[in-house]
């Protein structure tokens, strides 16, 4: 098997496996993350979680790591788009593919009282006398408060970090990226 085909509705997402993008020109960069010509969407990933969605008006993806944590990127972005695009949250149907699970993000006790603060405590587990944050609950947690019903979200528990054999890991040190395609 060369790549990991999921789907949802009429959303298709395409990650390959330890495949990178030939030249960056190939790439959807975060100016063009939504499209109303419902072209194919291409972004290259390392551990970070892609929020991949669409709706009838389009397809779009959202970029979300731990420096974005603060500024809720998902549900800010969803939302200004929801809101300016004239969207019907029950109509958006989203895939998040394979990323780094909550088992390799460790935090402080200083961030954990900072996402507690937003609002996000479930998304702290403590294990072992320490704490680590499950990124991609939070992600889904901010689909469901934009209004995005939980059957209309699919993940997949595949960890980018402890598959090496299929998925390129920013935090294994890995320098490529993978790429993954949105229908």
């Amino acid at each position: 098997m060369e790549n990991l085909i999921l789907q949802n509705n009429g959303l298709i997402v395409k990650v390959h496996f330890k495949s990178s993008p030939e030249n960056e020109s190939e790439l959807t960069y975060p100016e063009k993350d939504f499209s109303f010509e419902k072209e194919a969407l291409k972004a290259q990933i390392h551990d970070e979680v892609l929020v991949c969605f669409e709706s009838s008006k389009g397809d779009g993806f959202i970029k979300s790591d731990l420096a974005s944590l603060k500024e809720e990127l998902v549900y800010n972005k969803l939302n200004k788009l929801i809101l300016n695009k004239s969207l019907d949250p029950n109509e958006i149907y989203v895939i998040i593919p394979p990323c780094l699970t909550f088992s390799n993000i460790e935090i402080s006790k200083e961030e954990a009282l900072e996402i507690r603060k937003l609002g996000y405590a479930p998304c702290c587990k403590g294990t072992s006398g320490k704490l680590y944050l499950d990124f991609l609950l939070l992600n889904v947690m901010q689909l469901l408060k934009v209004g995005i019903p939980f059957k209309n979200i699919k993940t997949v528990n595949i960890d980018t970090f402890e598959n090496d054999e299929i998925f390129y890991s920013k935090k294994r040190g890995d320098e490529k990226y993978n790429l993954v395609e949105i229908f």
